[in-house]
């Protein structure tokens, strides 16, 4: 996809503290041996400002001497490995995931027209390779000692999240209060939480509840 649209490089990074305080992160790209393994031997990582931008923001950065001001080595090794002219985008979404697409190549500047030209190409590519990847990581970070929900404990959970109480659940759910009291203990236990906004944010972090 990336060649169709002439940019000869693609890195795509998602990450998110699903499962708990340490990030957890999926990444694949197609850049040389020699630069990923410049990248890592240089601790990059740390100090990489389009990583930094595109975790702070959704709005697109494209690459050059002023993004990598306060980094110039990093640039100057970049462009050493033929990545000197590039675009990243990020998404964000509610689970706290975030995903970053990069686009480069090595010759032709990306100019104002190829740039809005490509914005719509470049922001679906970035939404249907999050919501891909997001999901697998959802799926393999679930809380320790977690269990599925069933449909009728993640319907519960829902409508806790929307605000509403035990009483008001079970009047919208044709349910008894202590029917619904009963499902929130055992979502609950699963979820490993002592309180009801607990376990909608663990929930929620955890993909269970979409």
């Amino acid at each position: 996809m990336a060649g169709q649209i002439r940019f000869t490089f693609v890195s795509f990074r998602v990450s998110s503290l699903l499962g708990g305080a340490q990030p957890n992160t999926s990444s694949f790209n197609n850049y040389t041996a020699e630069w990923n393994a410049c990248y890592q031997r240089n601790n990059y990582i740390a100090v990489d400002p389009l990583l930094a931008h595109c975790h702070h923001s959704v709005f697109p950065i494209l690459w050059g001497p002023e993004a990598f001001r306060n980094t110039p080595a990093l640039w100057r090794d970049m462009q050493a490995h033929g990545l000197n002219h590039g675009w990243s985008q990020s998404v964000h979404d509610i689970r706290g995931i975030v995903s970053t697409l990069s686009l480069s190549r090595t010759c032709e500047p990306i100019t104002s027209n190829e740039f809005y030209s490509k914005t719509g190409h470049v922001l679906w590519l970035c939404n249907w390779l999050h919501s891909f990847m997001a999901q697998r990581l959802a799926s393999t970070h679930q809380p320790p000692g977690s269990h599925p929900l069933s449909p009728r404990e993640t319907e519960i959970l829902k409508w806790t999240a929307e605000g509403k109480t035990a009483a008001e659940i079970a009047n919208i759910l044709n349910l008894t209060t202590r029917t619904v009291g009963f499902h929130m203990s055992t979502i609950m236990r699963k979820l490993g939480v002592s309180n009801k906004a607990s376990a909608v944010l663990r929930a929620a972090k955890s993909g269970l509840l979409y």
